[in-house]
């Protein structure tokens, strides 16, 4: 089986975004014949098209006049040149693929949709949940000229909330599954006590610019734990709690402004952007990790945390109860809600044994339903069972 992999994908001398995408890619490589496109903006400097073997997997690059965002209004145009242009580079190659799997829904799903319509090749778009909660309502205005459902043969979703939540705002909804995208469990695997005077909070999700949404850069919940850690900065600190706040920040003159006002500065440590390679050491030195999104697909920060053995606070939004059951794997708080965030973090301060109980069931729980090894041979079952739907096997 051949497979076509649309999705971002990790450039070339650019970040290391996207890693997750290129890690299912080599997961997916090890049972099918897979080769990836993906594309940027085009900027001085950059080729047209490249094309490079990534841990053995052919990556096709294409730089674009625009990449197409569903908040723009010029969103089907631009994604149409970004049809074109890849139409135009790789034509004859496309003809050579059994099946398209596109990662998320918008814009790569419709990307795929079309391709997979124009060459007559079943197509798995992959959902991730911020496509379909934040992007997907932004592209219903195009309802005339766009039905994503029918541009799709089968969904396969990274939670069970995102499944429910593509099925409430589809007409005719396709033949789907639940496949987690999980984490390794060699690679997150701290689960030994390390003894320390401090008690250490970890949040990941800084205060990212996201003008298309309207939680803005609160979307991750960085501005609740701010205004969490203020009002309740006392109790925290007789408990000797630490806060290590990381993540993009898109707005640093009102983090400085917070930090500068809190009775003790030093007691909040700004990480700034962590690389995924430096997460498992990161995280063995913690002891509470802080998911307040106000939305949220299934959080790899959530998972890979409880797989490493440490207790989560996240918000009751999404897919995160899937990995955080409440009082059994972690503590759930409404999304928003600072007083709850704030006194789900006092009482694991005061009781490490608790701290400690719920970490070991989130290590658990992890191992028994997130195996990443799992993620390949379901998406190779739910690619036999689309394929054979559509007629081709």
């Amino acid at each position: 089986m051949r497979v076509l992999f649309i999705s971002g994908f990790p450039f070339p001398n650019g970040t290391k975004s996207n890693l997750f995408n290129l890690r299912a890619a080599c997961a997916l490589a090890d049972e099918v014949q897979i080769e990836v496109l993906t594309y940027r903006s085009w900027r001085p400097g950059r080729r047209l098209y490249t094309r490079e073997i990534v841990n053995g997997i052919r990556v096709h690059y294409f730089s674009v006049p625009h990449h197409p965002s569903p908040g723009n209004r010029f969103f089907l145009w631009n994604l149409r040149i970004v049809e074109r242009v890849i139409l135009f580079a790789i034509r004859r190659l496309l003809t050579n693929f059994d099946l398209i799997h596109s990662v998320s829904l918008v814009p790569n799903g419709i990307l795929g949709g079309w391709i997979s319509r124009r060459f007559g090749i079943p197509h798995v778009s992959q959902l991730i949940g911020s496509d379909v909660v934040s992007w997907l309502p932004l592209v219903h205005k195009y309802e005339k000229h766009l039905r994503i459902e029918r541009l799709v043969d089968g969904i396969g979703c990274n939670s069970h909330a995102t499944l429910e939540e593509y099925r409430r705002r589809v007409s005719e909804p396709n033949e789907s599954r639940v496949i987690y995208r999980g984490v390794s469990l060699t690679e997150f695997d701290c689960t030994s006590v390390i003894h320390k005077p401090t008690v250490d909070f970890l949040y990941l999700g800084g205060m990212p610019k996201y003008v298309s949404i309207e939680t803005g850069n609160n979307t991750k919940g960085g501005i609740s734990v701010m205004q969490a850690w203020k009002m309740f900065e006392s109790e925290l600190l007789q408990h000797n709690v630490r806060l290590h706040f990381g993540g993009p920040i898109a707005d640093l003159d009102r983090f400085d402004l917070w930090q500068r006002s809190l009775t003790s500065r030093d007691s909040v440590v700004f990480l700034g952007h962590v690389a995924a390679e430096q997460l498992p050491s990161l995280y063995a030195q913690m002891d509470v990790v802080l998911v307040p999104s106000l939305q949220e697909g299934l959080p790899n920060v959530a998972v890979e945390a409880s797989a490493c053995g440490k207790c989560v606070i996240g918000s009751n939004v999404g897919g995160i109860p899937e990995i955080v059951r409440n009082n059994l794997t972690g503590l759930l708080v409404p999304p928003g809600d600072v007083i709850a965030l704030g006194n789900a973090m006092v009482k694991l301060a005061k009781d490490p044994g608790l701290m400690s109980q719920l970490g070991s069931a989130a290590r658990r729980h992890v191992v028994e339903n997130f195996d990443c090894r799992n993620f390949a041979r379901k998406y190779i079952e739910f690619y036999q069972s689309v394929l054979s739907n559509e007629g081709h096997l």
